[in-house]
């Protein structure tokens, strides 16, 4: 079976943008498609204890209403979904040439990612999900269950697409930004034309930097080798900005547990601060 693209499919502020970008990676790198959309079951009402709260011969009457009640809203989150999956469609196949296939499933978002992995070859979500879009959240719900989860790219979508005249591959020497390499020059007809910047962060050089450089302008990339100091999703994120690039890769939660516990996860602070759209790779 041809792996892939997988785009999940909400109705959040990242919604266009991942129908964007899934368009952008379908089309230049002649991938089929899968528009996802997992409806999640909520809380029931029905499941809930009261016998304290109303009289014994209205309860009888009133569970059965309360039942019926979220089969009525379960039917119609469903066919919203259904909604939701035809407007993608439509939004992608404008920009796509590519087939586009329609899933809607019950159940975990991340686990149901799990069961598709070895279908996957790029997934793409959007930053912030429908019950993320207020002041105080910057991530969805699922995102980086979603991304510890899988072991395929993701791309993390914004609020907004722009397509993409640069890349920039934050290189720290870790297997994960070497996938980065391995990535851009596995799917050269998708970034073919666009250079890419080789960006390292801290004093010393890391280890394997030289080798890549090399393996990524033999296969014919245009490579700007620059180095930044200070903290590293600053670092990265401000010479992003100043260099108008249009989507960043790097490794995904590399750095061990211990670590993380003391200085944080430099994971996280991208997907927090980024204006960039990021291409994860673990």
């Amino acid at each position: 079976m041809k792996k892939q693209i997988f785009a999940c499919i909400d109705e959040s502020v990242s919604a266009r943008a991942v129908c964007d970008w899934t368009a952008w990676f379908s089309d230049r790198g002649g991938l089929p498609v899968t528009l996802l959309h997992v409806l999640e079951k909520p809380a029931s009402t029905s499941e809930k204890d009261l016998s304290g709260a109303i009289g014994l011969g209205s309860q009888e009457a009133l569970l059965k209403q309360m039942t019926e009640l979220d089969a009525e809203r379960s039917k119609l989150a469903l066919e919203h979904g259904k909604i939701l999956l035809s407007e993608a469609s439509k939004a992608v196949s404008q920009k796509s040439s590519q087939e586009i296939s329609l899933l809607q499933k019950r159940g975990n978002l991340v686990e149901t990612l799990m069961d598709l992995e070895s279908e996957t070859e790029l997934l793409i979500m959007g930053r912030r999900g429908e019950t993320s879009d207020h002041p105080g959240f910057q991530l969805g719900s699922h995102l980086e269950s979603a991304i510890r989860a899988t072991h395929r790219p993701v791309l993390v979508a914004l609020s907004n697409f722009q397509k993409p005249l640069s890349v920039l591959i934050a290189y720290d020497g870790s297997q994960g930004s070497q996938k980065c390499t391995e990535f851009a020059i596995s799917h050269l007809k998708i970034f073919n034309g666009l250079p890419i910047h080789l960006v390292w962060v801290g004093d010393s050089q890391p280890s394997g930097l030289a080798h890549e450089e090399s393996r990524l302008k033999a296969a014919g990339y245009r490579v700007i080798i620059s180095q930044k100091a200070g903290e590293f999703s600053t670092a990265i994120n401000d010479y992003a900005v100043k260099n108008t690039i249009g989507l960043i890769m790097m490794g995904a939660y590399s750095h061990s547990a211990f670590r993380r516990f003391f200085v944080g996860s430099t994971t996280r602070k991208m997907l927090q601060k980024t204006a960039t759209p990021l291409l994860l790779l673990r």
